[in-house]
């Protein structure tokens, strides 16, 4: 009697000839054709549980696009205290970076391993998260398609347009201390002149025992004039950085005996030395 696998309705098995001049073909999915009732149901969920759209990176690029080419330049806040040059140029360099997909996917690089710790995971709804320097709304989408509540998320930048973004300077944070239970600095620390002044700010608005994630990038080459060629190539604004990490113990070292414990911590892979990559540690405060 023969019996029916249902996995041979979705994968079609070759055998495998050893010789060199043949190879294994890939197993063939058969494309997705969803029924009305299927695609009835879909809607239903999304419906029931809209943020369950977010956790897609292609819908968090359009809302947040959709949003920012909404924006009215004169009605943008602006940090005060900060030179206002500076500011310009920062909201310049950001709305040109709006096409780049790194731009919307690189923070879920930082957010998804910090959603794995366990206690996070458990007490996600409830705990104040800050991000510093995110640009756009699309960092704090993907905080909330993670399982964050969006009351208790804040975003701290030199500029904001979006309700849910204080503007400010994060040598200076404006909230009170032992805000935080989770702060996030995301490839914004090298833009830094005083990364021990940050650092200081960030252990006062967190809360005892908060987790502090921070992603940079590192770039060998460090010439600012060649920065500035392939800004002017690339029609977008200079912005020249404050500090050049090169390895996330120079992170960590900014914060000294404040850590508890190290977490996570990703540094180059050989295969990326002497390249662009990017570094990423989350650790816990006492």
């Amino acid at each position: 009697m023969t019996t029916h696998n249902p996995h041979d309705d979705f994968v079609e098995i070759q055998p495998i000839t050893q010789t060199p001049q043949s190879a294994p073909k890939p197993a063939k999915l058969p494309p997705v054709t969803l029924s009305q009732q299927d695609l009835a149901d879909i809607n239903a969920h999304l419906n029931q549980s809209p943020v369950d759209l977010l956790k897609v990176p292609a819908v968090r690029m359009i809302l947040t696009r959709n949003r920012m080419a909404q924006v009215n330049r004169e009605s943008i806040e602006r940090a005060a205290n900060v030179d206002s040059a500076v500011i310009d140029n920062c909201i310049e360099y950001n709305m040109s970076c709006l096409a780049d997909d790194v731009t919307h996917n690189r923070p879920e690089r930082l957010i998804a391993p910090l959603c794995q710790i366990g206690y996070i995971a458990r007490n996600m709804p409830k705990m104040r998260v800050l991000t510093v320097g995110p640009r756009s709304e699309s960092e704090l989408l993907c905080l909330i398609s993670s399982g964050f509540n969006e009351n208790n998320i804040r975003g701290l930048d030199l500029f904001s347009f979006s309700p849910y973004i204080d503007a400010g300077d994060m040598h200076a944070m404006p909230y009170p201390d032992h805000s935080f239970d989770i702060i996030i600095l995301g490839w914004v620390l090298a833009y830094s002149k005083d990364n021990k002044k940050a650092a200081q700010e960030v252990l006062r608005v967190a809360k005892p025992g908060a987790h502090i994630a921070i992603g940079c990038q590192v770039q060998e080459i460090v010439d600012e004039a060649y920065w500035e060629q392939w800004s002017k190539a690339n029609n977008k604004p200079h912005v020249t950085a404050g500090t050049k990490f090169k390895h996330t113990n120079e992170l960590l070292a900014l914060f000294g005996t404040s850590i508890d414990r190290v977490i996570f911590q990703e540094d180059a892979h050989p295969e990326f030395e002497g390249k662009t990559y990017d570094i990423m540690t989350i650790f816990r405060l006492k």
